[in-house]
């Protein structure tokens, strides 16, 4: 585990799909775009960084090399699993997480196949990566996942499946009653998107809000929050045209509490790296008095 140094009392949270695939596919610019995120993830300063799409063996070992003085790793991220023979993945559903915090302990978990799942899908064995940090004298816990791609109802079945079988397993655990970050590519339509389009909405993102309890670090966006947006950058796609898919959620169950100082786009524009902005949440850590303290004050 590496001392790794901070310089600031305030916590950042990036989220970033890399977009690096297994396979080479034209027009992706994999070679420019491996060379570059390292160094641009560096640049930002994040003390929690949550990677997904990091499929692609050359972009891990580029990434793991270039970030080693600056984060720590907990899992081994240079595994990797074949696929017919044929395509090298890695082993932990297309996530890492980097942490300037000292790590405890982390764990991936793999969702549970289902049938009518997309081959795509099926292959990249999604899951989410829980790893346990300590933030000064704190525990907290950070989510790190991507679930199932889509925007349709049958996507959105899918991925009710997977954020409930997420909830049952951190309930059994007893992790949410700690501090619990969740970040990510959720592929959920945002309430505000849903509302100006007259669209219906996210039953997974209310269920996470309602039912897990975490609050949005962006409950309502503009269009200058989207993370994926083709006049902003050429990478993405515009399938499903403007959207926020990617997220930082928290929940503060304890008497240490985080709120939430800003939010920021990353990589846009000429800066573009992937096919999804990176999504950054800051946050402030207060404490609230003891019972001891409350009686002095009083």
């Amino acid at each position: 585990m590496n001392n790794i140094e901070r310089h600031q009392s305030a916590v950042q949270m990036v989220s970033f799909n890399a977009w690096a695939l297994p396979i080479w596919l034209p027009g992706h610019d994999h070679s420019i775009r491996y060379g570059m995120i390292p160094q641009k993830l560096i640049d930002t300063g994040a003390d929690i960084i949550c990677i997904q799409e990091a499929f692609a063996d050359s972009f891990r070992r580029e990434l793991l090399s270039t970030t080693s003085d600056h984060y720590n790793t907990c899992s081994n991220f240079r595994c990797n699993r074949s696929i017919l023979g044929l395509v090298k993945m890695d082993c932990y559903g297309g996530l890492m997480t980097l942490s300037k915090f000292p790590i405890i302990d982390e764990e991936f978990f793999p969702f549970p196949k289902r049938r009518n799942m997309r081959w795509e899908e099926s292959l990249g064995a999604k899951g989410f990566l829980v790893t346990q940090v300590q933030i000064d004298r704190d525990t907290a816990y950070i989510i790190n996942t991507h679930l199932y791609a889509g925007l349709k109802l049958d996507d959105e079945q899918h991925q009710m499946h997977q954020i409930k079988y997420m909830h049952e397993l951190l309930e059994n655990r007893n992790i949410l009653s700690h501090q619990v970050f969740l970040l990510g590519d959720l592929n959920v339509l945002h309430p505000s998107i849903a509302e100006e389009r007259s669209q219906p909405k996210s039953t997974v993102y209310d269920y996470i809000v309602a039912e897990m309890g975490f609050m949005d670090s962006a409950p309502i966006v503009t269009k200058a929050e989207h993370t994926v947006d083709r006049a902003k950058n050429r990478y993405s796609s515009d399938k499903n045209g403007s959207q926020k898919l990617d997220y930082c959620f928290h929940r503060s169950p304890s008497k240490n509490n985080y709120h939430l100082d800003k939010t920021e786009i990353l990589f846009a524009g000429a800066e573009r790296i992937s096919d999804h902005m990176g999504w950054s949440s800051t946050y402030r850590l207060t404490q609230h008095p003891t019972n001891a303290e409350e009686t002095v004050t009083a």
